[in-house]
């Protein structure tokens, strides 16, 4: 499959998002640089996966709750001796289910027991369901079973999935569409209700309190003491090759562990006094922690060239680029490839990078490969209109910037360097004042609270896709749908397709109170092209499309006036 540099770069841009970056490269972060907000994301990402597995294991919640902290601990000791932190997941697996096992042999030992509150016991046939399942699903072959995983237990979109296996996302809806049917003959065959796979992948996933998920990142650098006891108690006793399996075989498991720890309720008495057998695992390779390599010359090079300092928000890097600015993308497009376990094309590597005018995101505790990249093709000397790069650097559409036309198209030349997540009146009083002196365009640069007309999307959320489109797909279309291979769209928030819909619209888009939302929608876009004037607004036309929006979403569309934020340039 081909990756043209755009779509390398929009994919090396999700990545080094904090909340969509690797697991292997948030841990590298905490054990480098001590970096809690990746290790936040780490904790929150997997606590469903941990603390399901301990609640299933120990069936008392403060028992979970500590195994839950002693787990994480476990892993930071342990990281560096993992070879290939793309298992993080499964090794995190290993870690909490044994943690959960040895916290529940040390209970037992414990001659006085604390009075717990406990919830009720979970039925008989929910883990006669959960452990056919877990069977049933182990013995689907390989293609049938990962789509269900990832899409069913771990509530990945389709498109994400087939993105990341290389294959269509028409191929990933057949897959399910099979793995369901053959797992539902085999549960039939066991005599369980034809229903009983839906209900079990409509559970709700167990979730760590934000009070467990911080004290669980404080608890690594300093632990409580029973915290520290029960992590040194598994550290002394856990083998790597013990824990360790593939990356594809452990998924199962990984997955089911979650399941179990959202389908059970908390028990009402003490866990039984049998642990649950401990499941046997291929070894995995582990390498030995030796001293890192010496920065290449590049790397060093494009810190000094594109590094923000400390309260430093935007910095401007003018043409001619540094020549290290070539190697990052062309280690970005390696790192790309790589991850897929396929040579990167020669073409790809090859490109010099320098025809893109972009926009770096820059976050705290930097390293070098978590710049998120904007480009726009271009000449460096001819530069990007300004508006390209307000819209940039600011995240304000045009919908949510008032200015002249003609001074929104002022070409400004370089690279930019932005700080992640500031606040966007401080970035826009930085970029004003480069732009005065670097680039000589006079333009005064303010957030403001404007009245505006706005559509608002509000109620409550209840997918209602059109025929032949999944669950939460939405298609954004006027009267005509086009074919789904060209016209583009995306995933995410509710909050991040109303960002995007609101230029296609060309009108300011405003989610209100909505219950039920989902934490992914997919959304494409239909238009007519070529066009005339007349079919383009016909096709944009702001109520038409947020209608079908709201037919497809179950909500409420109307338009209001209120103050919105809103970016106002003026010359001069």
């Amino acid at each position: 499959m081909t990756t043209t540099v755009s779509t390398g770069l929009r994919r090396v841009a999700a990545r080094l998002n904090p909340d969509t970056a690797p697991d292997g490269e948030l841990l590298g972060r905490f054990l480098e640089h001590r970096d809690e907000a990746a290790f936040t994301v780490l904790v929150r990402r997997h606590a469903a996966l941990v603390l399901g597995t301990c609640r299933r294991v120990l069936g008392n919640a403060t028992d979970a709750d500590d195994a839950f902290q002693a787990a994480f601990v476990v892993l930071v000791r342990k990281a560096p001796a993992l070879a290939d932190r793309v298992c993080v997941a499964n090794f995190l697996y290993g870690i909490a289910f044994h943690t959960a096992l040895k916290a529940k042999a040390m209970a037992a030992k414990r001659k006085t027991r604390e009075a717990r509150a406990l919830a009720p016991a979970p039925r008989p046939d929910q883990s006669e369901l959960l452990s056919a399942l877990d069977e049933e699903l182990a013995k689907l072959p390989e293609k049938y079973r990962e789509p269900v995983v990832r899409c069913e237990l771990e509530g990945r979109p389709r498109r994400e999935v087939a993105d990341a296996l290389g294959v269509a996302e028409g191929t990933i809806s057949s897959r399910l569409t099979t793995a369901h049917r053959l797992l539902e003959k085999r549960l039939r065959s066991r005599g369980f209700s034809a229903g009983a796979l839906a209900l079990l992948f409509a559970a709700p996933t167990v979730t760590a309190s934000d009070t467990l998920a911080d004290s669980t990142v404080r608890a690594v650098t300093d632990p409580p003491q029973t915290i520290a006891q029960l992590a040194s108690e598994v550290t002394k006793m856990m083998l790597l090759h013990k824990l360790g399996i593939g990356t594809t075989a452990f998924a199962l498991v990984i997955a089911l562990a979650a399941v179990a720890g959202a389908t059970i309720p908390r028990p009402t008495a003490t866990a039984p006094e049998s642990a649950p057998a401990v499941p046997h695992f291929a070894p995995v390779a582990v390498a030995a922690p030796g001293p890192p390599g010496p920065e290449p010359a590049w790397k060093t090079e494009f810190r000094k060239a594109y590094g923000l300092k400390d309260g430093e928000l935007v910095r401007r890097v003018p043409v001619p680029f540094p020549e290290c600015r070539v190697e990052y993308f062309r280690n970005q497009i390696r790192e790309l490839y790589h991850s897929r376990k396929i040579d990167p094309p020669a073409k790809e590597v090859n490109r010099d990078y320098t025809d893109h005018f972009t926009k770096f995101g820059w976050k705290d505790n930097w390293t070098d490969d978590r710049l998120t990249a904007h480009s726009t093709p271009v000449k460096p000397e001819d530069g990007a209109p300004l508006g390209r790069l307000l819209e940039m650097a600011t995240a304000f559409t045009q919908p949510r910037t008032d200015a002249d036309a003609d001074l929104l198209e002022t070409k400004v030349t370089g690279d930019w360097v932005v700080r992640a997540n500031a606040d966007p009146a401080k970035v826009a009083a930085a970029l004003e004042t480069i732009l005065r002196k670097e680039c000589e365009v006079k333009v005064s640069l303010s957030v403001q609270d404007v009245e505006r007309e706005v559509w608002v999307l509000a109620g409550k959320f209840a997918s209602n896709p059109l025929p032949d489109r999944k669950v939460n797909m939405i298609e954004v279309y006027a009267s005509e749908l086009t074919d789904r291979k060209t016209g583009g769209g995306g995933t995410g928030s509710l909050q991040e397709m109303a960002t995007h819909v609101e230029g296609f619209v060309e009108m300011p888009i405003v989610i209100g109170k909505v219950d039920g939302a989902p934490k992914h929608v997919e959304w494409h876009y239909n238009y007519r092209s070529p066009f005339t004037a007349q079919q383009h607004a016909e096709d944009h036309d702001p109520e038409t499309v947020l209608k079908n929006v709201a037919a497809q979403t179950g909500l409420t569309v109307k338009k209001e006036k209120m103050k919105i934020k809103v970016l106002v340039v003026k010359k001069g």
